[in-house]
Protein backbone atom coordinates (compact mmCIF):
# COMPACT_ATOMS: atom_id res chain seq x y z
CA UNK A 1 0.00 0.00 0.00
CA UNK A 2 1.20 3.13 -0.96
CA UNK A 3 2.08 5.31 2.10
CA UNK A 4 0.98 9.37 2.62
CA UNK A 5 2.96 11.21 4.91
CA UNK A 6 1.05 13.44 7.29
CA UNK A 7 2.22 17.32 7.16
CA UNK A 8 2.96 18.69 10.71
CA UNK A 9 -0.71 20.46 10.86
CA UNK A 10 -2.60 16.96 10.34
CA UNK A 11 0.01 15.21 12.61
CA UNK A 12 -1.50 17.85 15.36
CA UNK A 13 -4.90 17.08 14.16
CA UNK A 14 -4.72 13.33 14.59
CA UNK A 15 -2.98 13.71 18.24
CA UNK A 16 -6.13 15.58 19.01
CA UNK A 17 -8.35 13.01 17.72
CA UNK A 18 -6.02 10.10 18.36
CA UNK A 19 -7.98 7.05 20.14
CA UNK A 20 -7.77 6.47 23.78
CA UNK A 21 -10.40 3.98 24.41
CA UNK A 22 -12.70 1.67 22.19
CA UNK A 23 -16.21 2.75 22.34
CA UNK A 24 -18.95 0.08 22.88
CA UNK A 25 -21.19 0.48 20.30
CA UNK A 26 -24.05 -1.04 22.29
CA UNK A 27 -23.98 2.14 24.32
CA UNK A 28 -22.65 4.89 21.87
CA UNK A 29 -24.37 4.08 18.93
CA UNK A 30 -23.22 7.02 16.70
CA UNK A 31 -24.73 6.51 13.45
CA UNK A 32 -28.53 6.06 15.52
CA UNK A 33 -27.69 9.21 16.99
CA UNK A 34 -26.44 10.76 14.10
CA UNK A 35 -28.62 9.81 10.90
CA UNK A 36 -26.29 11.76 9.22
CA UNK A 37 -23.33 9.61 9.60
CA UNK A 38 -24.76 6.29 8.18
CA UNK A 39 -23.84 6.43 4.45
CA UNK A 40 -20.55 7.79 5.22
CA UNK A 41 -19.71 5.83 7.19
CA UNK A 42 -21.21 3.09 4.99
CA UNK A 43 -18.96 4.21 1.63
CA UNK A 44 -15.60 4.74 4.39
CA UNK A 45 -15.45 1.43 6.12
CA UNK A 46 -16.81 -0.68 2.46
CA UNK A 47 -13.78 1.43 0.87
CA UNK A 48 -11.36 0.37 3.67
CA UNK A 49 -11.94 -2.93 3.33
CA UNK A 50 -8.20 -3.22 2.41
CA UNK A 51 -6.46 -0.58 4.22
CA UNK A 52 -5.82 2.88 3.18
CA UNK A 53 -3.70 5.44 3.95
CA UNK A 54 -5.59 8.21 6.07
CA UNK A 55 -5.09 10.89 3.69
CA UNK A 56 -6.69 8.26 0.84
CA UNK A 57 -9.81 7.81 3.18
CA UNK A 58 -10.26 11.42 3.61
CA UNK A 59 -10.48 12.38 0.13
CA UNK A 60 -12.88 10.13 -0.44
CA UNK A 61 -15.55 11.55 1.84
CA UNK A 62 -14.42 15.04 -0.06
CA UNK A 63 -14.65 13.32 -3.33
CA UNK A 64 -18.31 12.12 -2.33
CA UNK A 65 -21.69 14.04 -2.31
CA UNK A 66 -23.89 13.67 0.96
CA UNK A 67 -26.98 15.48 2.46
CA UNK A 68 -26.14 18.72 3.95
CA UNK A 69 -26.85 17.45 7.18
CA UNK A 70 -23.80 15.49 7.21
CA UNK A 71 -21.33 18.92 8.66
CA UNK A 72 -18.35 16.70 9.76
CA UNK A 73 -15.47 17.77 8.58
CA UNK A 74 -13.61 14.83 6.71
CA UNK A 75 -10.62 14.08 8.55
CA UNK A 76 -12.51 14.45 12.55
CA UNK A 77 -15.18 11.85 10.66
CA UNK A 78 -12.09 9.15 9.93
CA UNK A 79 -10.22 9.75 13.05
CA UNK A 80 -14.39 9.43 14.82
CA UNK A 81 -14.19 6.14 12.79
CA UNK A 82 -11.09 5.19 14.32
CA UNK A 83 -12.12 6.66 17.82
CA UNK A 84 -15.15 4.08 17.69
CA UNK A 85 -12.75 1.08 16.91
CA UNK A 86 -14.78 0.98 13.64
CA UNK A 87 -11.37 1.54 11.37
CA UNK A 88 -8.10 0.28 12.91
CA UNK A 89 -5.12 2.63 12.98
CA UNK A 90 -1.75 1.48 11.74
CA UNK A 91 1.02 3.21 12.14
CA UNK A 92 4.43 3.67 10.28
CA UNK A 93 7.20 5.29 11.10
CA UNK A 94 9.82 5.39 7.83
CA UNK A 95 7.73 2.80 5.83
CA UNK A 96 7.98 0.36 8.53
CA UNK A 97 5.12 -0.67 10.96
CA UNK A 98 5.40 0.35 14.56
CA UNK A 99 4.75 -2.05 17.01
CA UNK A 100 2.51 0.89 19.51
CA UNK A 101 -0.01 2.56 19.20
CA UNK A 102 -0.22 5.84 17.84
CA UNK A 103 -0.27 7.51 21.98
CA UNK A 104 2.97 5.62 22.25
CA UNK A 105 4.25 7.07 19.56
CA UNK A 106 3.53 10.49 20.78
CA UNK A 107 5.62 10.11 23.81
CA UNK A 108 8.68 7.58 22.26
CA UNK A 109 11.71 9.54 22.33
CA UNK A 110 13.45 6.73 20.44
CA UNK A 111 12.03 7.67 16.87
CA UNK A 112 13.53 10.78 15.84
CA UNK A 113 12.08 14.15 15.34
CA UNK A 114 12.75 13.32 11.65
CA UNK A 115 11.28 10.46 10.87
CA UNK A 116 9.01 9.77 8.01
CA UNK A 117 5.41 9.07 10.25
CA UNK A 118 2.77 8.02 7.85
CA UNK A 119 -0.67 6.04 8.61
CA UNK A 120 -3.24 3.43 7.21
CA UNK A 121 -6.78 2.59 8.51
CA UNK A 122 -8.33 -0.80 7.70
CA UNK A 123 -12.10 -1.64 8.40
CA UNK A 124 -12.47 -3.73 11.41
CA UNK A 125 -15.06 -6.49 12.21
CA UNK A 126 -17.02 -4.43 14.26
CA UNK A 127 -17.02 -1.79 11.40
CA UNK A 128 -18.18 -3.95 8.89
CA UNK A 129 -20.91 -5.39 11.28
CA UNK A 130 -21.83 -2.16 12.36
CA UNK A 131 -22.22 -0.67 8.69
CA UNK A 132 -24.25 -3.23 7.21
CA UNK A 133 -27.63 -2.27 7.82
CA UNK A 134 -26.47 1.09 6.13
CA UNK A 135 -25.90 -0.31 2.74
CA UNK A 136 -27.98 2.09 0.10
CA UNK A 137 -29.70 -0.92 -1.07
CA UNK A 138 -31.05 -1.88 2.00
CA UNK A 139 -32.53 1.44 3.70
CA UNK A 140 -34.25 1.95 0.54
CA UNK A 141 -35.50 -1.39 0.97
CA UNK A 142 -36.74 -1.18 4.42
CA UNK A 143 -37.46 2.73 3.58
CA UNK A 144 -39.77 1.46 1.12
CA UNK A 145 -41.16 -1.83 2.61
CA UNK A 146 -41.73 0.09 6.27
CA UNK A 147 -44.17 2.29 4.66
CA UNK A 148 -46.74 0.66 2.38
CA UNK A 149 -48.64 3.87 2.70
CA UNK A 150 -46.02 6.23 0.86
CA UNK A 151 -44.05 3.03 -0.79
CA UNK A 152 -46.39 4.42 -4.62
CA UNK A 153 -44.70 8.01 -4.16
CA UNK A 154 -41.30 7.42 -3.17
CA UNK A 155 -40.93 4.67 -5.89
CA UNK A 156 -42.45 7.23 -8.35
CA UNK A 157 -40.26 9.81 -7.24
CA UNK A 158 -37.25 7.73 -7.97
CA UNK A 159 -39.29 6.65 -11.61
CA UNK A 160 -39.07 10.40 -12.21
CA UNK A 161 -35.28 10.62 -11.58
CA UNK A 162 -34.19 8.34 -13.62
CA UNK A 163 -35.03 10.76 -16.65
CA UNK A 164 -31.69 12.28 -18.34
CA UNK A 165 -30.80 15.22 -16.38
CA UNK A 166 -32.94 14.26 -13.43
CA UNK A 167 -35.57 16.58 -12.23
CA UNK A 168 -35.89 19.79 -10.09
CA UNK A 169 -37.66 19.84 -7.16
CA UNK A 170 -40.39 21.98 -8.61
CA UNK A 171 -40.64 19.61 -11.46
CA UNK A 172 -41.10 16.66 -8.66
CA UNK A 173 -43.92 19.04 -7.09
CA UNK A 174 -45.81 19.29 -10.07
CA UNK A 175 -45.78 16.05 -11.59
CA UNK A 176 -46.51 14.25 -8.28
CA UNK A 177 -49.66 16.93 -7.77
CA UNK A 178 -50.51 16.23 -10.93
CA UNK A 179 -50.83 12.55 -10.58
CA UNK A 180 -52.96 12.47 -7.34
CA UNK A 181 -49.85 11.93 -5.09
CA UNK A 182 -49.78 14.20 -2.72
CA UNK A 183 -51.65 13.44 0.85
CA UNK A 184 -54.26 16.26 1.03
CA UNK A 185 -56.76 17.00 4.67
CA UNK A 186 -59.76 15.44 4.00
CA UNK A 187 -61.35 18.19 5.89
CA UNK A 188 -59.36 21.41 4.96
CA UNK A 189 -58.32 20.01 1.74
CA UNK A 190 -54.54 21.32 2.49
CA UNK A 191 -51.73 19.20 1.90
CA UNK A 192 -50.66 16.82 4.34
CA UNK A 193 -47.71 16.07 3.62
CA UNK A 194 -45.40 17.90 1.46
CA UNK A 195 -43.15 16.22 -1.71
CA UNK A 196 -40.32 17.29 -0.35
CA UNK A 197 -40.55 14.86 2.47
CA UNK A 198 -40.47 11.66 0.39
CA UNK A 199 -37.22 13.79 -1.65
CA UNK A 200 -35.77 13.40 1.65
CA UNK A 201 -36.58 10.36 2.58
CA UNK A 202 -35.00 9.35 -0.89
CA UNK A 203 -31.82 11.40 -0.55
CA UNK A 204 -31.04 10.12 3.39
CA UNK A 205 -31.52 6.35 1.96
CA UNK A 206 -29.38 6.86 -0.55
CA UNK A 207 -31.52 6.51 -3.61
CA UNK A 208 -31.19 10.37 -4.69
CA UNK A 209 -28.75 12.47 -5.10
CA UNK A 210 -28.54 16.17 -5.11
CA UNK A 211 -26.71 17.61 -8.36
CA UNK A 212 -27.90 20.63 -9.96
CA UNK A 213 -30.99 18.48 -10.28
CA UNK A 214 -32.37 15.66 -8.06
CA UNK A 215 -30.72 12.66 -9.75
CA UNK A 216 -31.55 8.69 -8.92
CA UNK A 217 -28.35 6.75 -7.98
CA UNK A 218 -27.23 3.73 -8.94
CA UNK A 219 -28.47 1.91 -5.73
CA UNK A 220 -32.16 3.50 -6.38
CA UNK A 221 -32.09 2.63 -9.65
CA UNK A 222 -31.48 -1.17 -8.94
CA UNK A 223 -34.23 -1.04 -6.00
CA UNK A 224 -36.16 0.19 -8.72
CA UNK A 225 -35.67 -2.42 -10.86
CA UNK A 226 -36.16 -4.93 -8.22
CA UNK A 227 -39.44 -3.84 -6.63
CA UNK A 228 -40.90 -3.89 -10.36
CA UNK A 229 -39.34 -7.34 -11.30
CA UNK A 230 -41.60 -8.19 -7.92
CA UNK A 231 -44.65 -6.37 -8.56
CA UNK A 232 -44.84 -7.51 -12.37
Amino acid sequence: MEQTVLRESDYRMMKRHAPRHTVNVEKSPILVANPSYATPAYDLITFCADERSFDEAVQLLKDNTYPKTFVAPADGFVSLMVDNDFLALNVYVDGEPYEGTFDDLVEDESVPAEAEITYGVRATELGRDTVAPYAPTAQLTELIEGDAEAAPVHLRVLELCCAEGGKSKKELDQALNDEGLIPHDERTGLISIYPAYYIDNLEKAGGLVWKDTWRVTEEGREVLANTRSVTN
